[in-house]
């Protein structure tokens, strides 16, 4: 039950279970304390409240969604278990997207083998490469979510991941690689 207090009006009294609490206003607390809590100290990284592991994100600007009218996504760089592992990953893939002049979470230095290692990639490949190195991205011999060698017969084979409450839908199995990633990609056209 809330009452509010007569002697403040920045002040809320709850009165739960016989006892009564205060709690403070934001405008009573100091600026740092407004702010929203965060889950990590370094930029492009967050906690996962429920796996406990940390995450990288980073923020495509340029990305434009017609169907949407928005601009702007965020891309997911993999789940690591080390929040300073997650760091490294958002800063290698902060100077893919925006060269060294971005704020990064370390010293530019420690990624010059790396900056020079990226030149060489497409922007997809190189953020493929990143999701590979997190401990929560499956080990497949494919660049392509869902896409893996089959354990058996050695020959490529599709699943996508939670479909009307089932564990995956399995598309098939391919000879050729570049087969398999044609018919993912019809098929998702073709659903849409």
């Amino acid at each position: 039950m809330e009452i509010s207090s007569p002697h403040s009006t920045n002040t809320t009294i709850f009165k739960a279970s016989g006892r009564r609490r205060r709690r403070k206003s934001s405008g009573d607390l100091p600026s740092a304390s407004r702010s929203a809590k965060r889950s990590s100290i370094y930029r492009g990284v967050t906690r996962h409240k429920l796996t406990g592991r940390y995450e990288a994100h980073i923020w495509d600007k340029n990305y434009l969604n017609k169907s949407q009218n928005k601009k702007g996504r965020q891309v997911y760089l993999g789940a690591y278990d080390t929040e300073e592992s997650a760091a490294r990953n958002y800063d290698l893939a902060a100077l893919k997207y925006w060269g060294t002049d971005t704020t990064l979470n370390f010293p530019a230095a420690n990624y010059d083998d790396d900056y020079k290692e990226m030149q060489a990639m497409s922007k997809e490949d190189y953020l493929a490469s990143l999701r590979r190195r997190s401990s929560g991205f499956s080990r497949g011999a494919s660049k392509y979510r869902g896409v893996a060698r089959h354990h058996y017969n050695g020959r490529w084979e599709a699943r996508i991941g939670r479909i009307n409450g089932n564990k995956y839908l399995y598309l098939g199995t391919f000879s050729m690689y570049l087969l398999l990633i044609l018919f993912i990609k019809n098929y998702f056209f073709r659903s849409l």
